[in-house]
């Protein structure tokens, strides 16, 4: 509920301050995350890569297998979670997310 009114707002934050403990318990809830960074450049124009690699260390600092667990989505052979995982490694790696997702 938190997330989604700090989204609403649009304080160009993403909801990051919700999503990040989220993550921290169970990563694979890191479509939510990507989603809001990307959705949040494109319709803001704010430029998200700032908070982006911010978050991406504090998460990489707080969950040992980060990385290896955005590759385990990247690998899935859920089409929706493999290309969530492509996305999310490219967001969090800090690449421009205009051309991400379509």
């Amino acid at each position: 509920m938190l997330a989604a009114l700090d989204l609403r707002w649009c304080d160009n934050d993403f909801g990051r301050a919700y999503l990040e403990p989220l993550l921290t318990r169970d990563p694979a809830e890191l479509p939510w995350l990507v989603a809001e960074a990307i959705r949040v450049q494109r319709l803001s124009g704010a430029d998200t890569l700032p908070a982006r690699r911010e978050s991406s260390a504090r998460l990489r600092s707080q969950v040992s297998d980060f990385d290896e667990r955005v590759e385990q989505q990247a690998r899935s052979d859920d089409p929706f979670r493999r290309r969530v995982g492509e996305v999310a490694r490219a967001v969090m790696s800090g690449q421009p997310v205009a051309s991400l997702w379509h």
